[in-house]
């Protein structure tokens, strides 16, 4: 949900922004709407140079659009999610039978038996980098594909694709295209509504947008380590532990600020035994 990440101290966080995902058009007699095109994506890392409250807002999906019998109604765009100044635009939804796609991060198809597809809006803002790709044309009575944020829908209604990211802790695909399905785009994922492609039958929501923000203890908070060796990790160095005394104390958790409830702590550990 919205609402603000309050920070301590200062340092370099990974940031991922994702734009609420557009709805899908409605389809028309023997005409489908175009898919909700991917909230567009801003990420990479940025410096925090001084304690304080940062707003977040997250965007949510767009709405579907109704269905009709001479022409289909629009799927809403999506809406922004953004970090302080930096905005992930929210995606196009798609035409409805009949209709064009509309722009946004990522652009909505355009509805069967017209010709005009939604277009990217999503721009890189330094230091991170965007990502946002057009809607899809359709062919005859065929609509367009939503846009994702890792390529352009097709005129199969089939969606561009969407990016991979791991900043969660788990691999999961944000801000792809709606597709030529029945679904709803899943909430937190930025992802388009499909296109239900069923004569004069509404289209399908597309998946709220989410913000992630990973730093790192070390960047803010010093670790003092009792016993344990200095050796190579996986990225730089590493400690080595005994198995019985040896550890490291980070403090007390209340020292990391308001957002501690709702962190994630990782860290990478090889073992030696795991009997």
């Amino acid at each position: 949900s919205s609402g603000t990440f309050t920070t301590t101290g200062t340092g370099t966080v990974e940031i991922l922004i994702v734009g609420g995902g557009g709805g899908s058009g409605g389809c028309a007699t023997n005409t489908d709407g175009g898919s909700g095109g991917g909230g567009g994506v801003l990420t990479g890392n940025i410096t925090v140079v001084s304690p304080g409250e940062h707003t977040i807002t997250v965007g949510l999906g767009g709405t579907a659009g109704s269905g009709g019998t001479s022409s289909g109604g629009n799927g809403g765009n999506g809406g922004n999610s953004a970090f302080d100044s930096f905005v992930a635009y929210g995606g196009g939804g798609g035409g409805g039978g009949y209709s064009a796609g509309k722009s946004g991060g990522s652009g909505g198809g355009e509805g069967g038996n017209y010709d005009s597809v939604g277009t990217a809006t999503q721009t890189s803002q330094s230091p991170l980098t965007g990502y946002g790709y057009n809607g899809g044309s359709g062919s005859g009575a065929y609509a367009g594909g939503g846009g994702g944020a890792g390529g352009a829908g097709s005129g199969t209604s089939t969606g561009g694709a969407g990016i991979v990211s791991s900043i969660s802790g788990s691999s999961i695909t944000y801000a792809h295209g709606g597709n030529r399905s029945s679904n709803a785009g899943t909430a937190n994922t930025g992802n388009g509504g499909d296109t239900y492609p069923t004569s004069q039958q509404p289209g399908k929501a597309g998946g709220s947008g989410i913000v992630i923000i990973r730093y790192y203890m070390s960047s803010i908070y010093d670790a003092t380590p009792t016993g344990t060796t200095f050796v190579d990790g996986k990225y730089g160095g590493a400690r080595s532990f005994n198995g019985s005394s040896d550890y490291i104390s980070a403090g007390m958790m209340s020292t990391f600020g308001s957002q501690i409830g709702t962190s994630t702590v990782e860290a990478w550990v090889k073992t030696t035994n795991t009997s």
